[in-house]
């Protein structure tokens, strides 16, 4: 697969649900309005939302009508930058003449990354409006007695991630690591993973370590980086894009840190324009040397494709024709479109609340694949992970995440070096000609029992030669010299002394 874009097709298959209220109501139709709302690949989000708009109002004519208000900048922001504006947009649309005068359902869409979900959450609870996230996901946000009417179909989720990731360290038996965080401004799905990994307890009891570094400020010290990594940890976390993943494992290859004590794990959230995918190959002179060590490289990434030439050729032809004319994006063969269903219905769909309720807990079964909804509302992507098979070239599942059970599953054979995974123990140092640790630990243990006993019968000395100094009184019989005493100096002492009493 050349690529994947995650387009939010969540429109298309809500008709059921609404028509199961329109059916008891007989005669009216049900309008519903949704508005897009964000800026994190709108250029290819609203045209899904455009085409499954589309689709609805032709299968559901007569019973349910629906549009789009689409609240997006007129040129591509940041999204750190458009989060800090879009309480404020999404609130001048709520309160705007135009929206009071409109008597339909309204349910906010956004394509939004996390500080957008962190900002306009809260008001959509205050609003009591449903409010369905497709890119951004938050543990904050699962938590519905505070954001009842906020849920997330997007198709990673850190939570899941984190869960899998203590799963693997399990699985191993790996009990320190060290995790390399690109801090960059473009790199927000790392900078979300290292801050949550590197949070207190987050991998139970492995002890974590960490380098942090900047790809948008070269050069990149990569052999500094992994020296420093090499000092802490044989399990090494790489939480920047694949092109410098590339480049990392390049210089540990060169630096002898791809041995079979040492084993590497990379994360990419799915393959898109923005999100390459990770290749070994790329033709260039460190092709061999890149292959070479991607066979320590473990690489996660959520089961999320779906198939763009799953759809009618109708609404194929209508999502690349307005993703090219109006946003100037052209797909790649084979893209990928992510289809949601939410379905079956029977509540009051102006209590957001209640609303919401309807998609915790369940799995919706799709033209592409099934999706699971938990209990707090959020979508649960399974993840794969995946080994260089040295006979294909390719990057094939080992192992297989499954996020509603929380459980791992073997799926083919690993291709470690030295046939076995990494212990992850230290040993030495890159580059050290001393020999390993092991080697040595027998002669260190000998030495340490002679200086031991050394130690001891020294100490034994000089606490015997301290008492006897301490002793000055007592005196040994051989140190007595008996002499004689003259009788006549005793006789004249005597006289004296009668003399003087007289």
């Amino acid at each position: 697969m050349k690529g994947s874009v995650h387009l939010i097709w969540a429109l298309a298959l809500w008709a059921p649900y609404f028509s199961c209220g329109i059916g008891g109501r007989g005669s009216s139709q049900l309008n519903v309005t949704f508005i897009g709302i964000g800026s994190y690949r709108f250029s290819t989000a609203v045209p899904a939302m455009e085409a499954a708009v589309s689709l609805i109002n032709n299968a559901y004519q007569g019973d349910l009508h629906v549009k789009l208000v689409t609240i997006f900048p007129a040129s591509l922001y940041a999204c750190d930058l458009f989060g800090d504006n879009i309480a404020n947009y999404a609130a001048s649309f709520y309160y705007s003449k135009a929206n009071r005068e409109d008597n339909g359902v309204k349910v906010f869409l956004g394509p939004s990354c996390v500080p957008e979900l962190t900002n306009i959450a809260p008001l959509m609870t205050q609003l009591n409006t449903l409010y369905a996230s497709f890119i951004g996901t938050d543990a904050l946000y699962s938590n519905k007695s505070q954001y009842p009417t906020t849920i997330t179909s997007s198709p990673i989720h850190h939570t899941v991630l984190l869960q899998c990731f203590r799963k693997i360290l399990l699985y191993f038996g790996w009990r320190n690591i060290f995790i390399i965080c690109d801090e960059s401004t473009g790199g927000t799905y790392y900078r979300a993973i290292c801050g949550n990994f590197r949070k207190p307890g987050a991998l139970g009891a492995v002890q974590v370590s960490s380098y942090n570094f900047n790809t948008k400020q070269p050069p990149v010290e990569y052999d500094i980086i992994l020296h420093a990594a090499a000092k802490s940890a044989r399990v090494i976390l790489l939480g920047t894009n694949v092109q410098t993943v590339r480049q990392f494992m390049i210089h540990a290859w060169r630096m002898n840190m791809t041995s079979s004590e040492y084993a590497y794990i990379c994360t990419t959230p799915y393959i898109a324009t923005d999100f390459p995918e990770l290749q070994w190959r790329v033709g260039d002179s460190d092709d061999l040397a890149a292959g070479a060590a991607f066979s320590q490289l473990l690489l996660l990434n959520f089961d999320n494709d779906r198939a763009l030439d799953t759809l009618s050729l109708a609404t194929q032809s209508l999502i690349k024709e307005r993703s090219s004319t109006v946003y100037n994006y052209t797909y790649a063969p084979h893209e990928r479109v992510l289809n949601e269903s939410w379905s079956d219905g029977g509540a009051d769909l102006r209590d957001a609340k209640v609303f919401a309720k309807r998609f915790f807990n369940r799995t919706f079964e799709l033209p592409t694949g099934s999706i699971y909804m938990n209990e707090n509302g959020d979508r649960q992507p399974d993840l794969f992970v995946r080994q260089l098979n040295p006979e294909t070239g390719i990057l094939e599942p080992v192992l297989f995440y499954v996020a509603s059970s929380k459980t791992l599953h073997n799926v083919s054979s690993f291709h470690w070096r030295g046939g076995q995974a990494p212990s992850g123990l230290l040993s030495r140092l890159p580059g050290s000609d001393a020999p390993p640790i092991g080697t040595i630990i027998g002669p260190l243990a000998v030495l340490l029992l002679l200086t031991a006993m050394v130690a001891i019968y020294v100490h034994r000395y000089l606490t015997g030669e301290a008492a006897l100094q301490d002793r000055w009184w007592l005196i040994e019989g051989e140190s007595v010299i008996p002499r004689a005493i003259s009788t006549k100096s005793f006789q004249s002492g005597r006289s004296r002394k009668n003399s003087d009493q007289e």
